[in-house]
């Protein structure tokens, strides 16, 4: 387990025309842990979580995840999750509860169990009355509380957020900041971007500024 390296990525490039965005960017997370990346709009962030996780294509570098290669497509969604903050519209059709029954069956998860812990989680995010509603009809923040409900079900080794804490009130704040914690006190590792940089600073172990298409790691106090 412990030459297990959660994130490896080395000299990742990614082009768009002209227009150079992810600059031989290099980030090495060598044990379980709680790790942020901020950065002003248009510096890249989206960019270069889906090319991490292998949604976009990338011009060059290697990516690995818990040392696996991610072209390995049955590994990478076995042990990894994403909260997009904007791309979702594979959800848009389904209601809440059809996505949590379609994990159900994708995973293979014990349905019983699986279903009491959705609704737990429901009650605790406060979206128990949005278990009925279409996905499309859910609002900024509750989409996002839908998605991070559905990756706690399958639990996965690496969870990947896309600015998490917007949109979200104090209480549910807190509560994705305690589910980081709990998650790298199990040996797991939560990724986030965020432009708000007390969350970030509160609950992060490592924290990152993308900018000039490089990481640049900065000081917590």
């Amino acid at each position: 387990m412990n030459n297990v390296v959660p994130i490896y990525i080395n000299s990742l490039s990614k082009s768009f025309g002209n227009k150079l965005v992810l600059n031989n960017l290099n980030l090495i997370v060598e044990k379980p842990s709680i790790i942020s990346i901020v950065g002003n709009n248009g510096a890249g962030k989206s960019v270069f979580l889906h090319c991490m996780l292998n949604f976009m294509k990338y011009d060059s570098g290697e990516i690995r995840i818990l040392n696996q290669n991610i072209d390995d497509r049955i590994f990478l969604r076995k042990n990894t999750a994403f909260v997009s903050s904007d791309h979702q519209d594979y959800l848009e059709k389904l209601t809440v509860e059809e996505y949590f029954e379609l994990l159900i069956d994708i995973y293979q998860l014990p349905a019983n169990q699986t279903i009491n812990i959705y609704h737990q989680l429901s009650e605790e995010l406060n979206i128990t009355k949005e278990l009925g509603t279409n996905f499309s009809e859910l609002s900024f923040g509750t989409k996002k509380k839908v998605q991070l409900i559905g990756a706690i079900l399958y639990d996965p080794k690496l969870l990947v957020c896309d600015e998490i804490f917007e949109g979200l009130d104090y209480q549910a704040t807190e509560w994705v900041k305690n589910l980081f914690k709990k998650r790298k006190a199990e040996n797991k590792t939560t990724l986030f971007t965020s432009h708000i940089l007390q969350h970030t600073t509160e609950v992060a172990d490592r924290l990152y500024r993308l900018e000039g298409g490089r990481l640049i790691e900065e000081y917590i106090n």
